[in-house]
């Protein structure tokens, strides 16, 4: 047995403690080259839909390291009930490793032989994931744990943060307050959240009409498409 398959296998089952251990980030929007938007709200999803998201660690940007390893969860449910055929690639290009953690989850991780410096982004990877059953609102994935191998030996992620929740698709777009007509009101709410991006305080996805991470005119000119259109049409 090689020593690949026997640091996965520490990865997966012994972490130990971090002082500061590097803070985990997923992000929906993808982008090339990588950047971290922070988005994690997707509409709801289909049995057929595929989600990717991409993993970050700004704390760790410049850093080298072994790979590291990430347990996926649903919080209450079964994730192989909800989510089918799973992979990744990691930021070296190398794709990703598949096993199950103890509890069960599904894990993905990143090894090398040698260390390799994570990307001054702290891009980490991308992960793929295949929906077998319909993810609504009240289903969030998240990343349930994470550790990484750099030369201090295995430590600890904080993925205290890294989650993707579902939001019901607006009936209407601009419709923010569900009233079933595009006002005024519906004209403060985006007023408000207007140049902010995910991540930003007043950032609001309702506001961010065409899902891109930023509020700004491209937004601005679909909601002036919608104003005074009701659910009808009228």
């Amino acid at each position: 047995m090689s020593w690949v398959p026997v640091v996965f296998a520490l990865l997966v089952f012994v972490t130990s403690a971090s002082a500061d251990p590097p803070r985990l980030y997923l992000d929906t929007l993808i982008e090339n080259p990588a950047y971290n938007n922070n988005l994690q709200e997707l509409t709801e999803k289909q049995p057929g839909d595929t989600i990717k998201f991409q993993i970050f660690a700004p704390d760790a940007a410049g850093q080298k390291s072994y790979g590291y390893v990430v347990e996926l969860a649903l919080p209450g449910k079964a994730f192989d009930s909800y989510i089918g055929d799973i992979n990744g690639i990691g930021w070296t290009e190398k794709n990703m490793r598949f096993a199950r953690a103890r509890s069960g989850n599904p894990t993905l991780a990143m090894l090398s032989l040698a260390t390799v410096a994570i990307p001054e982004n702290g891009y980490l990877g991308q992960i793929t994931l295949n929906v077998a059953h319909p993810l609504t609102s009240d289903i969030v994935i998240v990343i349930q744990a994470a550790a990484w191998a750099n030369e201090d030996g295995i430590q600890n992620m904080d993925a205290s943060g890294a989650a993707i929740s579902f939001m019901e698709i607006p009936l209407y777009p601009g419709d923010f307050d569900g009233n079933e007509i595009v006002n005024m009101a519906d004209f403060l709410f985006f007023v408000a959240a207007f140049n902010t991006r995910s991540g930003d305080a007043k950032y609001d996805v309702l506001a961010d009409i065409d899902r891109n991470g930023t509020v700004d005119m491209f937004d601005f000119v679909l909601f002036i498409a919608a104003f005074g259109g009701t659910s009808s049409g009228s």
